[in-house]
């Protein structure tokens, strides 16, 4: 038996409990009365998905406790059923029976279809890739249903190497305090960023010096051309043998700054650990700095500090997100 494939989706994963929607990490989501209405009144596991590269706009929806009329933007694709004890096959067969006749305008099933072998995953994969999507899903023939993470469901994406320039050392947090927490990175085209997973204990320990160049590996690039998911490979020991690593070479190293009177788009940043779900965001309006944080799933609080100039106002901005950074919290990239 073929193995089954799914465009991986860059959405909000979401779980209908037979009444309302539910997060992975147990937060509602507050869906609009039109937006349920007529989904089975038993289990269903999907994702919230708008669009691909649109996921940042697809989280400040489903966040939102107003009921608001832009979810009319989403579309919840179904992908499984856990109520169901039965092979995936006819987990599948019977959701398409449930959901089938457009009996509700916002939900669908997700599309799924055979693997034919490895030449069709590559060639499936290089075309999801071609129009922006994340990658694929490899199911085992006649799977049951596991909650959380599956033996049974394979993602595949395709990953990237690239080189960067390390501009600082951040410091770490909880098992990681006292040592490199992550690498405060520029390309060479001056965009910044940190790194901070791939490392061993020995590298967090004595890890590579500012000035040198290293590889990392990302999956792709935000509108903004900050990489995403970017992870720590090796030291580029031949660069600075070969004397390049000149002062030319190097990438600006000073943040672009934007116009007095514009505001910087805020970045948002979350941390989950056993029972912590925490999110936290920051953005920089001329001489203002505001942010936001609380729990996944709420409004949160909003506090702003006014600092003497531009200048002071985003060097604290950018020291707090390097101090998150340190203690384990992860951007979420903007689509």
């Amino acid at each position: 038996m073929a193995d089954g494939l799914s465009e991986k989706l860059d959405g909000v994963r979401a779980y209908w409990d037979g009444s309302r929607l539910w997060s992975r990490q147990g937060n509602q989501f507050y869906a609009p009365d039109w937006f349920v209405e007529k989904l089975p009144n038993e289990p269903l596991d999907g994702e919230l998905w708008m669009d691909r590269k649109a996921f940042q706009r697809t989280v400040s929806i489903v966040r939102r406790h107003d009921r608001s009329e832009l979810w009319g933007e989403l579309t919840y694709l179904v992908f499984d059923a856990p109520g169901i004890v039965a092979p995936f096959e006819e987990r599948y067969r019977s959701l398409r029976d449930r959901l089938s006749g457009n009996r509700n305008n916002y939900a669908a099933v997700h599309d799924q279809y055979l693997c034919k072998g490895t030449d069709h995953l590559q060639e499936e994969l290089a075309r999801i890739n071609s129009v922006g999507g994340e990658g694929l899903m490899l199911r085992q023939p006649g799977s049951l249903y596991e909650a959380g993470r599956s033996h049974t469901l394979l993602k595949i994406k395709t990953f990237h190497d690239a080189e960067a320039w390390v501009l600082d050392h951040l410091p770490g947090a909880g098992r990681h305090k006292g040592r490199l927490g992550a690498l405060a990175v520029a390309l060479a085209d001056g965009t910044q960023f940190s790194v901070g997973t791939g490392f061993t204990d020995a590298q967090r320990e004595n890890p590579p010096p500012i000035g040198s160049c290293i590889t990392f590996r990302y999956q792709e690039l935000t509108d903004r051309g900050v990489p995403r998911f970017p992870s720590f490979v090796r030291l580029r020991r031949d660069v600075e043998q070969q004397g390049t690593l000149t002062a030319d070479a190097k990438p600006a190293y000073q943040p672009k700054r934007k116009p007095k009177e514009q505001s910087s788009m805020a970045r948002h940043f979350e941390f989950s650990e056993g029972s912590s779900n925490k999110f936290w965001e920051v953005s920089v309006s001329g001489k203002d700095v505001t942010i936001r944080y609380g729990r996944i799933g709420t409004d949160g609080q909003t506090q702003t500090k006014t600092f003497g100039d531009t200048v002071a106002a985003q060097k604290h901005a950018d020291k707090m997100v390097a101090q998150k950074l340190g203690k384990g919290y992860h951007e979420l990239a903007a689509k």
